[in-house]
């Protein structure tokens, strides 16, 4: 690929709910321009269409092909997102189209958010480093980090984005050409009826984390070509 900055991708990518920036450390190592715009505090009663819109306010368009992503939560914002942005493609790693997607109790738990006073959630997330051993298979740096990232989340934010995720189904249609990998063993999201282009042997859900060579090739693969087809003289 030529190094005209015209033609250069431009790779915006949104964490999954209690994450930031930090969780995509492993992704920045192969694209250092990598933008991870930070989460906006929801309003009151916000549906994530709306919400969506807000974070693509904050992405301004260039002339580089833009290509939009996610982890999870972060998924279904950056395909909401793609409605509002001239987006040359958008990728879910662990997302899905529709709260349907998410398995039990994890749906249940989502359900039952709001019924959380928020002084309750840092407590909760006290017990999180024993969830992440049931339902990822981590490093323990690995696991610190998100452990670190969700007690650093502000409570309003997780209790809303879990609550927000189970009034959310994408009625299309695609604002930009869908690509999914997603991991073999994810315990959280089963993406059923839903194309997958790549399955992550051994992953669990949070794969950009865990198998990020598997994570950076497929972005790196599916950049290129849709960069060739958009200018076949590259």
């Amino acid at each position: 690929m030529r190094s005209d900055p015209h033609l250069t991708p431009r790779l915006v990518l949104f964490p999954g709910l209690a994450a930031d920036a930090r969780l995509f450390e492993p992704q920045r190592r192969a694209f250092p321009q990598l933008d991870v715009p930070p989460w906006l505090m929801p309003l009151a009663d916000e549906r994530l269409e709306s919400y969506a819109k807000r974070m693509a306010a904050q992405i301004e368009p260039d002339d580089r092909p833009l290509f939009l992503g996610g982890v999870s939560f972060g998924a279904i914002v950056a395909l909401e997102a793609a409605r509002h942005l001239p987006a040359a493609g958008v990728f879910l790693v662990g997302g899905g189209l529709s709260y349907r997607m998410i398995t039990w109790p994890f749906r249940w738990m989502c359900h039952a958010a709001p019924l959380v006073p928020l002084p309750v959630v840092p407590w909760l997330l006290k017990l999180f480093p024993i969830g992440l051993d049931v339902i990822e298979d981590l490093t323990d740096e690995q696991k610190q980090l998100y452990v670190r990232m969700s007690r650093e989340s502000p409570p309003a934010m997780i209790r809303w984005g879990a609550h927000a995720m189970t009034r959310w189904e994408f009625d299309g249609p695609l604002p930009a050409p869908l690509r999914v990998i997603h991991g073999h063993d994810d315990r959280i999201v089963r993406p059923r009826q839903l194309q997958i282009d790549r399955t992550v042997p051994g992953g669990r859900h949070l794969i950009s984390l865990s198998h990020p060579d598997a994570v950076n090739a497929f972005l790196a693969e599916k950049m290129r070509v849709a960069m060739a087809v958009r200018s076949p003289t590259m």
